[in-house]
């Protein structure tokens, strides 16, 4: 499963499906290509990501794609594999004639480091990933994002107290009780409002700033409603 999300201007793209479970995957290859897929016109974008994809199916009896990043007018892919021997002289005949200009590395990465900490998404970028499908619903129906309105936001808990303490604080930044959820698989949990767009850059704001209450109070985020925009 790839997902896709911005952070601090570089374009990432994550494999967040089974892989983290493949132990023996101890070599990072980094494939970095002089080529800004943020800045290129569409077809040649289109024409690199093809190319990208044809990477990515040569490699695959040798090494499993993680990630690709777009950072500093590079673009960068990112695979693990068992072993080391013979993956860049693979790379260097699949760029052969690619006309792209490219650097590889190879180097032993057993504890998945850069994959947890340069590719995988915070616990604010796991949930704005979340929210895209929602967002795109609503885009998809008309809706302007930029116009605010009543959202809904949903915290549980593992105690009562834990979820006193959350409501009696919540208010101080902007978010208002709404109601107790009252279900077998969310047994403290609770509903809250606030007025705001949902934007990117809204829903980032207000869905971090609960999320450094909740973790204080050991709660979990479990997403937001809205109406669409009048």
């Amino acid at each position: 499963m790839l997902e896709k999300y911005m952070r601090e201007g570089a374009f990432i793209e994550v494999n967040l499906g089974e892989i983290r479970n493949i132990s023996e995957l101890e070599y990072l290859i980094s494939v970095f290509v002089k080529f800004d897929a943020l800045k290129e016109d569409n077809e040649k974008v289109e024409e690199f990501l093809d190319f990208k994809e044809s990477v990515i199916d040569m490699l695959q009896d040798e090494a499993v794609y993680i990630g690709m990043r777009v950072i500093d007018g590079w673009s960068e892919f990112y695979f693990y594999s068992k072993e080391s021997k013979g993956i860049e002289q693979k790379v260097a005949s699949i760029f052969r004639e690619s006309g792209y200009a490219y650097e590889i590395s190879i180097t032993k990465d057993s504890r998945w480091d850069f994959y947890y900490n340069n590719l995988f998404p915070t616990d604010l970028e796991m949930y704005l990933i979340y929210s895209k499908k929602s967002v795109l619903q609503m885009m998809a129906e008309g809706d302007d994002l930029l116009k605010p309105r009543e959202v809904e936001h949903y915290v549980s808990f593992d105690t009562e107290s834990q979820k006193d303490r959350f409501v009696s604080e919540v208010e101080k930044i902007g978010f208002a009780y709404k109601d107790e959820i009252d279900s077998k698989e969310l047994p403290h949990a609770v509903a809250l409002a606030k007025v705001h767009a949902l934007d990117q850059d809204s829903l980032e704001k207000n869905i971090g700033e609960l999320l450094k209450l909740i973790k204080k109070d050991h709660g979990h985020y479990e997403l937001w409603s809205a109406p669409l925009a009048d």
